[in-house]
């Protein structure tokens, strides 16, 4: 999808303004302002490319592409979009919590200014002799599509936090986390087909000669597909695709302007091809590679440190950008690998040649993220077709790629689970301890906890001598109540398991207090009157924080 890479960008710039928290002045009186930047940068592509200095022309046309998300990232870290959106909604909007509505209103600039984006290249491409807002109108369904998977995992992550129980158990038992994103991703394959058929402008493609000619080179690679769709873009947009991982779910869209453009036989080249994609799994096989080298990354980052705050952030950066450059990378030759498939499929190399060069003849020597130029596909199936040696080596070398990436997944993710499996019994305690059910975590610990380490032993004590007789989870008010009575009495090792529990129960005021008590040891302040307490632990007895929760 062409605004995948921009709507990725924009969610990194959101989480980088979100960690840094700058705590600037805000200015977003400003930020309509920003909606005239895309215009501005097309106005000065047009110019220089009026006077023919394509190379400046060319410069302000990338930076024009990302404009959206370059206005975005100026609302954030010059105009205090972020500490007004936290003022203004109540939320906390940490990078480390769960999704809220905070970050949908945090995230919708972004799509102000991609549209306004849009619009700006519309409105200087209204030479295609075609309506502005209907150039607008299909772009803007694109962009739709794109956004529609973020949006539905932001739906469900909402409504799945309103439960406490889900969101300790999904938050502290990495297992049930693991199961819970899969369930997610797994949701989002199913609900993708659909997604897409609903935000493009589609329609079953009708009864004819170009049907039952997709339906003959079906039969004829014996695939199966749901729906075949016409994907309606007014002759704007030359393409097809295939969407679904099953038979069941799976579909093809076909552009009216492919249609329009291509002979039959070309056109059974180009469902050929997207036939391929399917018959040689490259969706199992880019989601083998990812989970080496997203979750196997997080793995390697674990074992070598343990990451906090900064680094933990930039591991996962680094992390990502591996596996976008290999992403790419793969996706460039899984579509000669399509074009293959469809060359034997169809016997018809010439037709094939034919149909890259009608899409793509304009630009034939550009490439992209996930496709190599026309002139390089051209010159690859022209080898290809007469060097034996040559094909049969290129298809070695991508199944080769293509298995190790399964296996390397599959290793990945049997050590990964394997992991979580074995710090289930531990993270069910943090669970219990979270809940404030603690007479559960004392009863299921048998000796776990000394386990694990003393201090978490003693902070089960601690918790297990709070229990209600009752078995009712121990209130967030006690808590307060019994840390604030330790602090008084100078009884700071019982004071910091307390507040342990507490910031355990995403008490703010016990996390600072927590850090606080880190800086120097407990047990040299005890016994100690209240003005002699260190600083930081004196200003919350002194100001009431522990009660009011400021």
């Amino acid at each position: 999808m062409r605004f995948l890479v921009h709507i990725l960008l924009a969610v990194a710039v959101m989480v980088c303004g979100v960690f840094l928290e700058s705590g600037g002045k805000v200015r977003v009186q400003w930020m309509p302002t920003l909606v005239l930047l895309p215009y501005g940068l097309m106005w000065f592509w047009r110019r220089w490319a009026i006077r023919r200095d394509f190379r400046v022309a060319s410069l302000f046309a990338k930076i024009a592409n990302f404009s959206g998300v370059l206005a975005f990232g100026m609302a954030l870290g010059f105009l205090g979009w972020v500490d007004y959106v936290r003022a203004w909604t109540g939320q906390s909007l940490r990078h480390d919590d769960w999704p809220d509505w905070g970050l949908v209103v945090c995230f919708t600039p972004f799509v102000a200014y991609q549209v306004a984006a849009i619009h700006a290249e519309a409105w200087v491409d209204r030479s295609a002799r075609r309506p502005v807002m209907r150039q607008v109108q299909v772009h803007v369904r694109s962009l739709f599509a794109a956004l529609a998977p973020l949006v539905l995992y932001m739906v469900v992550s909402i409504v799945s936090a309103r439960s406490e129980v889900w969101k300790v158990n999904i938050e502290s038992v990495e297992l049930f986390g693991g199961m819970y994103f899969l369930g997610i991703t797994i949701l989002l394959g199913a609900l993708m087909p659909m997604l897409l058929s609903h935000t493009w402008e589609t329609s079953s493609l009708p009864q004819g000669p170009a049907r039952q000619l997709f339906e003959d080179v079906a039969e004829q690679a014996q695939f199966k597909a749901r729906k075949l769709l016409l994907w309606d873009t007014d002759n704007m947009v030359a393409n097809a695709a295939i969407v679904g991982m099953s038979p069941r779910l799976r579909i093809v869209l076909l552009s009216d302007s492919l249609l329009s453009m291509l002979g039959a036989r070309e056109l059974a080249c180009v469902y050929g091809h997207e036939i391929g994609h399917a018959k040689r799994h490259h969706v199992p096989i880019f989601i083998g590679w990812a989970v080496f080298f997203l979750i196997g990354g997080e793995m390697l980052v674990w074992l070598l440190v343990t990451p906090d705050g900064w680094l933990s952030l930039a591991s996962f950066g680094v992390t990502l950008v591996l596996w976008y450059v290999c992403f790419g990378w793969l996706s460039r030759r899984f579509e000669l690998e399509a074009d293959l498939y469809s060359m034997q499929l169809t016997g018809d190399p010439e037709a094939l040649i034919q149909a890259l060069e009608r899409v793509g003849g304009g630009n034939r020597d550009r490439g992209g993220w996930r496709h190599f130029s026309t002139a390089r596909r051209v010159r690859f199936l022209h080898r290809a077709a007469f060097d034996d040696v040559f094909r049969m080596r290129f298809l070695r070398r991508i199944r080769l790629m293509g298995r190790a990436g399964l296996v390397l997944g599959a290793c990945v993710g049997v050590l990964y689970l394997g992991g979580l499996v074995q710090r289930f019994s531990g993270d069910r305690l943090h669970v219990h301890l979270a809940l404030g059910t603690y007479d559960v975590a004392w009863a299921e610990d048998g000796g776990m906890a000394l386990e694990v380490s003393e201090d978490f032993g003693n902070l089960l004590q601690t918790a297990a001598g709070l229990a209600n007789e009752n078995g009712q989870p121990v209130a967030f008010d006690r808590l307060r109540s019994e840390l604030r009575e330790s602090l008084q009495a100078g009884a700071f090792e019982e004071a910091r398991s307390l507040a342990r529990l507490l910031a355990l129960r995403d008490d703010p005021v016990a996390d600072r207090l927590v850090a606080a008590m880190a800086q120097e040891d407990p047990a040299a302040h005890s016994g100690e009157t209240l003005m002699n307490w260190p600083e930081p632990w004196r200003e919350f007895a002194l100001h009431g924080l522990l009660q009011s929760g400021n």
